[in-house]
């Protein structure tokens, strides 16, 4: 298999950016550090990024697996373009769905992100903020 070109990439690239029909705010943990630079339990939250384009898909807990339905952990996956700041401990609030205006959609992750060719995807639990 022949490596794909920079046209094929870019062309992927914007198939991916032009299917984000929604729109995120993603919330990163930072963790907290004592007197000497050491990392403590607790931490805060931090809004790092609003008006991410992003693309919702609702699994509701269960996936299709070589024709099996199995049960997961997760209430969706989420899309977004490569480089957009999404970690393990990331909560995503949904403000756009499909470009009309939402409220108190809020996921947090539930696995590392899955960073592909053309973009990254993280399953996400729905959570109550």
């Amino acid at each position: 298999m022949k490596p794909f070109t920079s046209n094929e990439i870019n062309s992927m690239k914007s198939t991916q950016a032009s299917s984000l029909f929604d729109t995120c705010t993603i919330t990163n943990y930072t963790v907290g550090l004592n007197s000497f630079g050491e990392q403590i339990k607790s931490g805060s939250y931090v809004t790092s990024a609003s008006g991410i384009p992003c693309g919702v898909f609702m699994t509701n807990g269960v996936e299709a697996l070589k024709g099996d339905v199995v049960q997961t952990d997760s209430d969706a996956v989420i899309r977004f373009a490569n480089g957009v700041n999404v970690n393990n401990k990331s909560l995503i609030t949904i403000t756009h769905r499909f470009g009309g205006a939402v409220t108190n959609v809020n996921y947090e992750a539930t696995e590392y992100p899955r960073i592909g060719i053309s973009g990254t995807q993280i399953r996400v639990k729905r959570v109550t903020i």
